[in-house]
This record gives C-alpha cells, structure tokens and sequence, in this order.
C-alpha cells in the first residue's frame, strides 16, 4: 500500500516538474523570438497594470520601454528613474516624453507621426504643465528640456534648452531655489547609452490616458514602437 502511494506521489512529481520546465522552454523560446517587451505588453495588457507610487524605474533599449504601461494616481509623489540602457553598439540616444497626440507630418508616403506631441495647439496634450518637478542624479545627458513644467535641480546640472531654442551649460549644483521653464514644449530628457536621470513630482490631477515616448533619431524611435501607456487615475478622494 504504502509503495503503490510512493510510486503515485513520485508520478504526479514527475508530471509537475515536466509541466513546469515545458512553460519555462516555452517562455524561453517566445523571449528569443519576439523579445521581452511585446510579453511584458501582452501580461499587462490581460492582467491590468495597478496604480504605482514611490520610486519607479523606466529602462530605455532599443526601441521599446520597460515598463511600457504605467498607471499613476493623482496626488501622489512619484520618482521616476529613468535609465538609457541601450544594448547596440554604438549606443542610441533616448528620451522621454509625455503627452497626447503626437504631432505628424505629411510625406509622399501619407501622413507620418513627427516630433513630440502637440503641446503648443493643444493644452489638454500638456502633461507637465505647471508641474513642480526635482531633478536628481542627472549624468549621461544629452540636453534636457524642462517644457511647461517648473523644475529645479539637485547636484549636477546637465545641457538645459532654453525658450530661446538655445542651450545653456549651468553649473552643477543650483540647487532648489533655481528653477527652469520652457514654454510651449515638450518636458525630455535626452539621455546617452548609460545616462539616466531620476525625477520627483505629484502626479498632477490631468486623469486619463496618456502617452509616453522617444522621438530621437528624427521620429525613428517611436515609428519602431518606442512608446507607451500611462494611466492617471482621479485622485483617491475621488473615488467612487
């Protein structure tokens, strides 16, 4: 009696254990092929993706996000630590853009998605605006524009885009009582293989879909699907 119960206990083990380390090899074989990011996409997508506050790391490759849907809620203090990690040799450059409705350009080819969103025509497509944002820990910096936001600095202080479509190298260190704007644009850091940044705001109270994005290499990035979701819910004493 008690071998009959071994033997079905080291059966139902060794039908586990194949099941298991099939959805691994299965798991392993969809990642080689179609890479980690339309996965990623696919579970968050089914499962949802919940709100998140805190510290939130955005990884930069070629051409996609990780992660690429975030959902933020109105009122909370959030940090994003956004890291260019950029595996081809030479490394891209890659920024970070939100908003909505990407402006387009029409070409012989029909109409193509352009250069960063339709902040300037359109109010409701400017995420940033008017948001205080805390700049830290910036290195690797191509240039960074601070859009409609109100941003100030803390520690090394990269290119910052000026509204007179110049740029300005300011020293490091300004500190928080500097700030800097840039009406009319889009908030991007532009980041170099390796670069990162790590920025600190509240979560403005603008709910709703919204899209975040790279546009470098004259819109490249984006057409190759370096975009993704945010969600901005109501704040939580909103809530139904």
């Amino acid at each position: 009696m008690d071998e009959h119960k071994s033997r079905g206990a080291a059966q139902m083990y060794s039908t586990k254990t194949l099941v298991i380390g099939l959805i691994i090899v299965a798991v392993v074989m969809l990642v080689a092929i179609f890479g980690l990011n339309p996965i990623v996409s696919a579970a968050q997508a089914l499962f949802g993706s919940p709100p998140r506050s805190g510290t939130i790391y955005i990884y930069q490759k070629d051409y996609y996000f990780i992660s690429n849907r975030l959902t933020l809620r109105a009122g909370d203090t959030v940090t994003l630590k956004i890291r260019d990690l950029s595996q081809s040799h030479p490394g891209h450059n890659h920024e970070f853009m939100v908003g909505r409705n990407p402006n387009t350009v029409k070409t012989i080819l029909g109409t193509l998605t352009a250069d960063g969103f339709q902040t300037a025509e359109d109010p409701k497509s400017d995420f940033w605006g008017g948001v205080h944002v805390m700049v830290r820990n910036a290195h690797g910096v191509n240039d960074f524009d601070p859009g409609n936001s109100i941003m100030n600095f803390i520690g090394p202080t990269p290119v910052i885009d000026l509204p007179s479509g110049q740029t300005k190298a300011v020293p490091g260190g300004v500190g928080p009582d500097k700030t800097f704007t840039d009406p009319g644009s889009d908030l991007s850091p532009s980041l170099q293989p390796g670069g990162g940044v790590d920025m600190t705001f509240v979560v403005p109270n603008k709910p709703g879909q919204w899209e975040f994005a790279c546009f470098e290499d004259h819109y490249e990035h984006y057409r190759n699907g370096m975009h993704g979701i945010l969600t901005v819910l109501p704040p939580a004493s909103t809530k139904q």
